[in-house]
Order: structure tokens, then C-alpha cells, then sequence
């Protein structure tokens, strides 16, 4: 296990120079400059599992096809949370779900999810073995004896449920009668949902699995089965409280696991039950214990959330529910995309004691996920009030629905920078093995949440809330930022600030031109005339393209590398 704060006299190199740091995503046209240290090739039985690829891809072909397969899941996403919302609004009903959700569902997403604990510490597991013959007795075990430890926690949750729903949800600000239907609703839809503790270990394993012999698909997509599993139970099944809800999430997290399943026959998984573990499947638990711990922080985070919450009006937790979830839909597909192949990366890098490349990667990850966001934060801010309105105001989903979401989404927003640069820098620590740093940083993050939500709820209320969420995002990039230079050496983010600049500087110009030219497209009598669905859609579409425009044509003209590496490879796309 690496040191968890202190320097790493192997890792004591020169610094970048300033010439590589102009270059980081010129180097990215040349596969040869990207191609990892591969192992020893060895001569493989018919009955042993694949050897295990380095990843020899470009980083941003990878990231392209990952980000494709989770636009292709978000999509769905977003479908179920308005067919959701249509439904139910935000209402005793979403709140309970969301409440019950925040037991398994987010226990199923944080653990189980691309980027979750089992994922990532099943990549460093397996990927630093050369022994085929360990990597499927490493897996069939820890698909054991996961199964069997969750299982056995899902059932003392099961029985806990009543007190664990009266003291996280307590709803102190509510009348005796209302509260008690709201508990009653909660444990309902929580009981239903208890299978996805047990799923979030396997799923997220047979995601680890995948993505350790490149294959893709399964991990990304198979959210999307999730999700039409929940539409599907709302269709076929309408009903007034969210039993069906519930058990739509149920079925789509089996539904899920089982796409999974083609990924982990690669590593052939030899099934046997054995109390003694092999050393392998101990330093994986062991490891998983403390990554597991620093996810955990996270979930406590949203408890402490959800204690404030449930004191203010009804709906406030929906309201913040769906902010998020609008939040993760570019958010999430630009992390699961970066996360997803630069994990292994980082993990050959460190095998093969390369400091240097794990910087050079790293810059090269942040560029890209900014260049991108930076002017999709921009676009959220100018328009959350459009944007919420066309995805979600119908049905049972009003004008206060609206207000609460955007009112949530505003703040939510200007954390997406520090959030995807602390979920890459993240995956630099555990590829070093070192799951201490996280963790105490996690410890130190929780800490800080509780006082925050303290002091800000009273004055601020759901924005406290949500305001408090992006200071802490922010305090754990830069921590992160802070112990990693102290393990591998100065990260050379002085040859960040330039292009960021940049990006920051148009970022802000795009989110000016998108408002004023919805401003000036809704007073045109021809969008008044039409279609209400169809204007708003019309004047977002056009207004997110002209603040696209503008950005573009300032990163062009201050000769910033990422678009005009994008123009040549489309260039090149069809030149051929």
C-alpha cells in the first residue's frame, strides 16, 4: 500500500517542460506517443481467461465511444425522470421515492456504478496481475463472497428499515399526520428496493471486469435497461402511491447486472466455496473496505442533506433530486467516459513507475472534460429556467415544481469544473493502491458538509443546501490537488491556467450570447404564434447554438488546441 501523504522519492522527477504542456493534445494524434508498456505475451489454453489488453487506444477515441454508449443511457435517463415527474410532480410521493432511493438506488449507483468502488478496485486488481490462473479464481471469489456480505446486510437493513427511515427522514417540520405518511411511503418504497445493496457489488464488479479487457458496452449501457424497466412499470401499472416505481428501479437493477454478465465470462470466473481466501481476494476487500469507506462519506453526505431537507417544504428533496440528476446527465457521461479508460491508464503507468506519464495523462483528461463543460455550465446557467420548462413542466409537474428545480440547478451548476477534475484526480490515487488519502479527505469533506448545511439552511434553505454541495466539491479538488503533489511531484498546473483562461473567458461570452438571443427570440411574434413545446424548443436549440459559436470561435482564434485537434480528426474522419 503507497504512503498515503507522504512523497514518493521514486516519483522525484524534472518537471514538464513548458514546450510538452503546449503539446499534451498534439501528442494524442500520434498513437504511438499513447501506446501503454504491455506484458510479456504468453501462450494462452482455450480454458484460461484472455490475457488482459493494455489499453492501446487514443485517449479520446475511448473517451468518445464511452461518452456515445452513456449519451445513449443518459437519454433514457432523462425519459424515466420525466415520465417521473409527470406522474407524480414533485410530490409525498417523489420525496418518499428519492428518500427510499437515497438507501439503495444511490447504493446502487455510488458502489455498483462506472467509477464506484467495486469498479475501480476490480480494475486495480486484476490489472496488476499477470496470471490468468489467479484472475479467475480472483473473480469467482469475490463475486462469492460480495453476494454473500450483502446479502446478510441487506437483510439487517431490511429489519432496521422503520428506525433507519424515523432518524434520517424525521421530518420534524411536518404535522404528526403528514409525517407518519410520509414514513410509511418511504419504508414501502424502501423494502421493495433492498435487492440493489446485493446488485451494486455485482454490478459493479462485472463493470470492473469489462472494462479491464476493453469491452464496453455492457457497463455503459446497461443503466439504460434500468431505466426502461421503471418507464415500463409506470406505463403497464398506474397507480397513486410508488409501489410500481419501486419496483420497476428492482427489476431494471437485475436487468442491469445481467448485461453485465458477457463481460465477466471473460475473466472465466471459477465458482467455489472456499472460507479461506486467497491473498489476492483479501488485499481486494481489504482495499475495498477503505475506497468503500470514502464512498460511504459521500452517501452520509446526502443523510445529512436529506435530515435538513425534510424540515422544509414538500418537494424540496425531488426538487434537488432532479437538479442533480439534470446536472449529472453532461456531467456524469463526461466522467464515466474519462473514468472509464483512464483508470487503466493510470494503473500501467504506475506499474511501470512513470510518473511523468500519469501528469501528462491527467492534463490531458482535465483539458479535454473543461473544454467540453465549460461552456455547458455556461448554457445552464443562462437558460435553467427554459431547459426545466421544456423537459418537465406537464402533467402533475407545475410552475412551483419549476421554481424549486431551477432555483436548486443554479446553484448546483458552477461545481461541475472542480467536480469532473476531482473525479480524474481521484482515480490517480487509486491506481497508486493508496485508498488512505481518499478516505481522509472524504472524512474531512463530511465534516465540513454538516456545518455547512447547519449555517446555510436557515437563511438560504434548499439553495443552502445545494450551495454548501459545490464549497465542498471545490475543498476536495483541492485537496486532492494538494496530496498528489506531495506523492508524485508538482503537477505543472502552471501550464493550465492559459487554456483555462481561455476556456473560462469564452465560457462566460457563450452563456452572454445564448440569454440574450433567447431574449430576443421570444419576442419574435412568428415563435409566439407557434407551438408552445415547439417555440421553446426552437428558441433553446438556437440560442445553445449561438453561444456555441461564439465559444468556438474564441478558442479558435486564441489557437487553443483541443478544436482544432477536434476539426482535424473530423477532417480525417472523412478523408477517408
Amino acid at each position: 500500500m503507497a504512503d498515503s501523504v507522504g512523497p514518493n522519492p521514486n516519483y522525484e522527477g524534472d518537471e514538464l517542460k513548458n514546450q510538452e504542456n503546449a503539446e499534451l493534445l498534439e501528442q494524442e494524434a500520434d498513437p504511438a506517443t499513447l501506446v501503454l508498456p504491455q506484458p510479456e505475451s504468453q501462450t494462452t489454453p482455450p480454458s484460461e481467461p484472455p490475457p488482459i489488453p493494455p489499453p492501446k487506444e487514443r485517449l479520446g477515441k475511448t473517451v468518445g465511444k464511452v461518452a456515445f454508449l452513456n449519451i445513449i443511457s443518459k437519454a433514457f435517463g432523462l425519459w424515466r425522470d420525466i415520465v417521473v415527474m409527470q406522474t407524480f410532480g414533485t410530490s409525498r410521493i417523489t420525496d418518499a421515492y428519492y428518500f427510499a432511493y437515497m438507501f439503495t438506488g444511490n447504493i446502487f449507483v455510488l458502489f455498483g456504478g462506472l467509477g464506484g468502488p467495486f469498479h475501480q478496485n476490480t480494475v486495480t486488481a486484476i490489472g496488476s496481475l499477470d496470471d490468468k490462473k489467479k484472475v479467475s479464481v480472483l473473480t469467482g471469489q469475490i463475486l462469492l463472497t460480495t453476494f454473500a456480505v450483502l446479502g446478510l446486510i441487506s437483510l439487517v437493513i431490511y429489519f432496521l428499515a422503520p428506525f433507519i427511515v424515523s432518524i434520517i427522514v424525521p421530518g420534524t417540520g411536518l404535522p404528526e399526520v403528514e409525517r407518519q405518511k410520509l414514513w410509511d411511503e418511504v419504508l414501502m418504497q424502501f423494502r421493495i428496493m433492498i435487492p440493489l445493496v446485493v446488485l451494486a457489488g455485482l454490478v459493479g464488479i462485472g463493470c470492473g471486469i469489462s472494462n479491464t479487457y476493453n469491452e464496453h458496452i455492457g457497463p455503459s449501457i446497461g443503466p439504460a435497461f434500468a431505466s426502461v424497466a421503471i418507464i415500463a412499470f409506470l406505463f403497464f401499472f398506474p397507480s397513486t402511491t410508488g409501489m410500481y416505481l419501486a419496483l420497476g428501479t428492482t427489476v431494471g437493477a437485475f436487468m442491469q447486472f445481467a448485461v453485465q454478465w458477457f463481460g465477466i465470462s471473460r475473466a472465466n470466473p471459477e465458482f467455489k466455496l472456499e472460507f479461506k481466501l486467497a491473498p489476492e481476494v483479501k488485499k481486494f476487500f481489504q482495499n475495498l473496505g477503505k475506497a468503500s469507506i470514502g464512498t460511504l462519506s459521500g452517501q452520509l453526505n446526502l443523510y445529512i442533506d436529506a435530515f435538513f431537507v425534510s424540515s422544509l417544504a414538500e418537494g424540496s428533496w425531488a426538487a434537488i433530486q432532479n437538479a442533480n440528476r439534470l446536472f449529472q446527465l453532461p456531467i456524469g457521461i463526461l466522467s464515466t467516459a474519462m473514468v472509464v479508460p483512464i483508470l487503466p491508464r493510470f494503473v500501467l503507468h504506475v506499474k511501470a513507475n512513470q510518473p511523468e506519464e500519469v501528469k501528462k495523462d491527467l492534463h490531458k483528461a482535465w483539458r479535454i472534460l473543461w473544454f467540453v463543460v465549460l461552456p455547458m455550465s455556461a448554457i445552464l446557467l443562462a437558460l435553467p429556467d427554459l431547459i426545466v420548462k421544456i423537459l418537465f413542466e406537464r402533467g402533475n409537474f407545475n410552475e412551483e415544481s419549476r421554481t424549486m428545480v431551477v432555483l436548486a440547478l443554479s446553484f448546483l451548476v458552477p461545481s461541475a469544473f472542480f467536480y469532473l477534475g476531482r473525479d480524474i484526480i481521484l482515480r490517480a490515487f487509486y491506481a497508486h493502491g493508496d485508498f488512505d488519502t481518499p478516505y481522509k479527505i472524504s472524512i474531512a469533506a463530511l465534516f465540513l458538509k454538516a456545518i455547512l448545511d447547519f449555517l446555510l439552511v436557515g437563511p438560504m434553505g434548499l439553495a443552502g443546501i445545494v450551495l454548501s454541495t459545490t464549497i465542498v466539491t471545490i475543498f476536495n479538488f483541492v485537496l486532492y490537488c494538494y496530496f498528489l503533489t506531495r506523492k508524485i511531484g508538482s503537477l505543472n498546473l502552471g501550464g493550465l491556467v492559459v487554456p483555462t483562461l481561455i476556456m473560462v473567458i469564452g465560457s462566460i461570452l457563450c452563456g452572454l450570447t445564448a440569454y440574450y438571443t433567447s431574449q430576443f427570440l421570444s419576442g419574435l411574434s412568428i415563435l409566439k404564434s407557434a407551438n408552445p413545446l415547439i417555440s421553446m424548443a426552437l428558441i433553446l436549440a438556437l440560442s445553445a447554438a449561438c453561444g456555441g459559436i461564439v465559444y468556438l470561435a474564441i478558442c479558435l482564434l486564441c489557437k487553443l488546441h483541443e478544436p482544432s485537434h477536434a476539426l482535424a480528426m473530423v477532417k480525417k474522419k472523412f478523408n477517408r
